[in-house]
Formats: C-alpha cells, sequence, structure tokens
C-alpha cells in the first residue's frame, strides 16, 4: 500500500508542478488555489478506483471470479457524483443533464460504435473477450472517466475556488 500512496503522491507533485508551470504562461486565467482542488480531486478519485489503494480488495457482489474492477469504478463513480452534488460544482454545472443539445447525434454514434465492437468481438472469439468483459468496457470506464475528467475537473462552476 505505501508503494500505491507514494505513486499517487508523486502523480498529485507532478500535476502541480506542471499546472504551475503551465500557470505561469497565462497568468490572468491561473489559480493555484483550483490546481491544488484539482490535485486532490485527482488523489480522491484514485483512492475510489484502487479501493482505498488496493486495501480492500472489492465490494460483495461485484468482483467475484473477475479480473475486471467493477467495486472501483462504481465507487468512483460514486463519489464523484457526490462530490458534484457539492453547491461548489453542482450536477447541471459539470453537465450532468438530461438536456443535451446534441443527443440525437451521440446516440448515432454511440449506436454505429457498439455494432462495430459487438461484431469485432463477436469474430474475436475467445480472445475478444467475454459478456462480462464486453459489458464492464461498454460501461464502467466510460461512466466513471465522463464524470470525473470532463465533468468535475473541467468544471466552469467553481469560479469560487478560480478566483473570479
Amino acid at each position: 500500500m505505501l508503494d500505491e500512496l507514494m505513486l499517487i503522491g508523486a502523480t498529485a507533485l507532478g500535476l502541480i508542478i506542471l499546472g504551475f508551470g503551465i500557470g505561469l504562461a497565462d497568468r490572468r486565467n491561473f489559480h493555484f488555489g483550483w490546481l491544488a482542488v484539482a490535485a486532490l480531486l485527482v488523489i480522491v478519485n484514485d483512492a475510489a478506483v484502487t479501493r482505498g489503494f488496493f486495501s480492500f480488495r472489492g465490494l460483495p457482489g461485484f468482483d467475484a471470479n473477475s479480473d475486471w474492477n467493477w467495486s472501483g469504478k462504481i465507487l468512483a463513480l460514486a463519489v464523484s457524483l457526490a462530490i458534484a452534488a457539492l453547491p461548489v460544482f453542482g450536477w447541471r454545472n459539470i453537465g450532468l443533464t438530461l438536456r443535451q443539445h446534441q443527443l440525437r447525434g451521440a446516440l448515432i454514434v454511440t449506436v454505429v460504435l457498439l455494432v462495430i465492437y459487438s461484431t469485432m468481438a463477436w469474430f474475436m472469439g475467445a480472445g475478444g473477450g467475454t459478456r462480462g468483459e464486453l459489458a464492464f468496457q461498454l460501461t464502467m470506464p466510460g461512466f466513471e472517466e465522463e464524470v470525473f475528467y470532463r465533468g468535475l475537473l473541467s468544471s466552469r462552476s467553481t469560479a469560487p475556488l478560480r478566483g473570479g
């Protein structure tokens, strides 16, 4: 567990150093407070995805006989949704609404990609993965990562944290 903690600590420190360096190039739009919050969010998300940096190996009913991290992704999604519910973020402000401007186009692309990847998996046979693997890959990474990376980390709703 110590190795995992050191790795995420180094990742957060690298994020802060890199972000600070980039922020110096655009000082008007740079706010160290938001960079610190973003680094903290990365640590919290990684702790959830790894179920406590691998100290807790799974939730009952999700990881039985599976190499796929169902419980970690579900936990990370739940944590991201809980953080998004805080007033400083807000679900609507991070893009979590039922109202979408490009819903028809997104649904068309989704169906086309599902057909393509399902067909590829079918013809690959055993090497293409099981139904459980396909179900995981079609759902959990996208759900969890969209809420975290495209929602929380790129949120415009955190003006108080950004200094304006």
